[in-house]
């Protein structure tokens, strides 16, 4: 009767020990997740130079409207920085840009002024509508990488439109945007 109250009790003792560990290993995973993205937050604020106390305070707290800010802000740094150089690249290889250098001109300058917006608001402070401004300079870079690219590609190969109708596809999509050349268009200014 005693050997049967010891394993009983043993049972119990074990049943409760791997409750224990599994919310612990559970709690230890939630932690390390969380950990991982404010460490993520902070060294991104750092690198574009936000290293202000209210922008690492705005980042060390765990809400999602700072991470989506700090997303929109590196997309549309990267979207405008995208432009700029596809437009100097067309411009290099002796495209006809016209109106691009300005329109690339115009944009950075309403890029880096929307990006030091949203920068002194802090991540708590911007609004749906201030970051649906942002997604729309974003398109707009993208609209025009596009086109100094089309351009690029034009000056680069000579019948440049010629092949790729022979080839069956159109120069460009009118019914969809393409965030990204298409590989045919890459191919064929590499060789």
């Amino acid at each position: 009767m005693v050997e049967r109250f010891v394993v009983d009790t043993f049972a119990v003792f074990m049943g409760v020990a791997l409750a224990v560990c599994a919310v612990a290993a559970g709690t230890f995973f939630w932690a390390r997740r969380k950990l991982r993205s404010l460490r993520a937050r902070l060294l991104g604020s750092v690198a574009f130079g936000d290293v202000t106390v209210g922008s690492l305070a705005t980042n060390a707290r765990l809400n999602r409207r700072g991470v989506t800010t700090s997303i929109v802000r590196r997309q549309l740094r990267t979207a405008v920085e995208g432009a700029l150089a596809a437009v100097r690249a067309a411009e290099r290889a002796g495209a006809p840009i016209c109106e691009l250098g300005t329109l690339a001109a115009d944009l950075d300058v309403a890029a880096r002024g929307m990006d030091e917006a949203m920068a002194s608001m802090g991540a708590a402070g911007v609004t749906p509508v201030v970051l649906n401004r942002a997604t729309e300079l974003i398109s707009s870079a993208q609209a025009l990488r596009a086109e100094a690219e089309h351009l690029l590609a034009r000056a680069a190969v000579p019948g440049h439109a010629a092949l790729l109708e022979s080839l069956g596809t159109t120069e460009r999509s009118s019914s969809s945007r393409q965030r990204r050349p298409s590989l045919l268009r890459w191919r064929l200014l590499a060789h």
